[in-house]
């Protein structure tokens, strides 16, 4: 069973993450959402949720949002991207090439 953490700046109802929750509380997984406006704000409720990961966790909060912080977030929005509009992953990849820019700033 994962357990996944769902950071957020804004106490907003987002769809993605609500869809992503929806679908692994269906599978027998724990998701929580967590608000903040900073990275450390979020430490409190990363430590109460105790995730096996949870050493790297605090190194990276510490960290300044670089390249690699930029990258992930492509990648991530990528997957996101190709499984939510069920498009081909070629259709896909044109269109995230072509938009790259706005992530790699």
């Amino acid at each position: 069973m994962a357990r996944l953490l769902f950071l957020q700046n804004h106490e907003a109802e987002y769809l993605g993450p609500m869809h992503i929750s929806a679908e692994r509380k269906r599978a027998g997984h724990e998701c929580r959402p967590a608000v903040g406006s900073v990275l450390a704000d979020f430490a409190p409720a990363v430590e109460a949720f105790q995730p096996r990961v949870l050493p790297l966790i605090r190194k990276l909060i510490r960290c300044r949002p670089n390249m690699l912080f930029s990258l992930w977030f492509g990648f991530v929005y990528f997957l996101l991207y190709l499984k939510s509009e069920r498009r081909s992953f070629w259709k896909t990849l044109r269109f995230a090439l072509a938009n790259a820019r706005h992530v790699l700033k």
